[in-house]
C-alpha cells in the first residue's frame, strides 16, 4: 500500500528510516522531546535546549523556523526520501497536484521529483529540478491520483495526530501561555493540520 510518512531529520539511531524520524500521534514523550530538540538546534547548534524548558523558551523567541525532512514515500520496495535541503515545512506543496503542475521541492542530490500526468502521478527517485542532470526513467513509481490523494490524506491525519500529541507535551512542560504560543508557532511553521 502506498504510504506518505511525515518525517523530520534528526539523530542517527537504529530506527528503520534514520536519520529520518516519523511524526505521528503515537510518539512517546522522549520522541517528542527529540523532535523539539532537533527543531531547537536546526540552524542554531549553540541553542540552549538540553531540557524541555530551555528548548521551549528558545522556540518561543523565534519568529520562524525550518527543519530538514518532509514526506517519505513507501510502497513495497520503493522508497523515496526527502533529499538535501528539503524541509518538513514544504510538505503541504504535495497537496492539490493536478496534471501539468510542477513538482514540489523534494531536495537535491539525487533530486527526487513528482511528475503529474493527465491520468497518473509518477514519483521519481532522481533527476528532478536540476536542469544539468539527465532525468532517469528507472527508479520510479506510477500511482493513480486516487491512491496519491488517499496516501496524502493519511499523512495529513498523522500530522494532525502529531500536532495534538505535541500540544499535550508542550502544555505539560511549559506554563500554559508559553506552551500554547509555541504550539501555535510550530503548527504555523509546518502547516500542521488540526485533528477533527
Amino acid at each position: 500500500m502506498l504510504q506518505f510518512i511525515p518525517c523530520y531529520e534528526g539523530e542517527m539511531d537504529d530506527s528503520p528510516l534514520a536519520p529520518l524520524h516519523p511524526l505521528s500521534g503515537d510518539m512517546d514523550d522522549a520522541a517528542i522531546f527529540r523532535f523539539v530538540q532537533a527543531l531547537c538546534l536546526h540552524g542554531d547548534a549553540d541553542a540552549a535546549c538540553a531540557t524541555p524548558g530551555d528548548a521551549i523558551a528558545s522556540l518561543a523567541a523565534r519568529d520562524g523556523q525550518v527543519l530538514a525532512g518532509g514526506l517519505v514515500v513507501r510502497d513495497g520496495n520503493f522508497l523515496l526520501e526527502p533529499s538535501c535541503c528539503c524541509g518538513l515545512e514544504d510538505w503541504w506543496h504535495w497537496k492539490d497536484m493536478q496534471p501539468g503542475e510542477p513538482s514540489p521541492w523534494l531536495g537535491h542530490d539525487p533530486a527526487p521529483w513528482i511528475e503529474a500526468l493527465p491520468d497518473r502521478i509518477i514519483l521519481h527517485l532522481e533527476g528532478g529540478q536540476e536542469p544539468d542532470v539527465p532525468r532517469q526513467h528507472d527508479g520510479m513509481l506510477s500511482v493513480s491520483y486516487e491512491a496519491y490523494e488517499a496516501a496524502l490524506a493519511r499523512a495529513e491525519a498523522d500530522l494532525a495526530a502529531f500536532r495534538k500529541r505535541l500540544e499535550h507535551w508542550l502544555y505539560t512542560h511549559a506554563p500554559s501561555a508559553t506552551g500554547a504560543d509555541v504550539a501555535a508557532r510550530i503548527a504555523n511553521w509546518f502547516a500542521l493540520p488540526k485533528q477533527d
